[in-house]
């Protein structure tokens, strides 16, 4: 009856970037991001359903963001990473 109890009480990770700070919608074959009053400084990639990263940049203190992908048409996944917070969100390219 000897057991082993594992506790782990720090958490280590990134906090989801609110959705509320950040529009991401597509058009045809582009992908519009909106940082509606918030200062953005990370990175954006964009991958496709194989997990290939197929777009990637650093995006610094913009308002709006266009991104023209010249890839074929289907779902891709719109990543954005600071130092603290990230979100990831599907998109389709038509």
């Amino acid at each position: 009856s000897d057991r082993i109890y594992l506790i782990f009480n720090n958490n280590v990770g990134i906090d989801d970037l609110s959705s509320s700070k950040v529009q991401i919608y597509s058009n045809k074959k582009a992908i519009y991001l909106n940082f509606d009053n918030y200062s953005f400084k990370g990175e954006l990639k964009v991958h496709n359903l194989l997990g290939q990263t197929v777009y990637s940049t650093y995006v610094s203190n913009t308002s709006y963001h266009p991104i023209s992908l010249n890839q074929p048409s289907g779902y891709y996944f719109v990543e954005l990473t600071t130092a603290n917070e990230s979100l990831t969100q599907k998109v389709f390219i038509q």
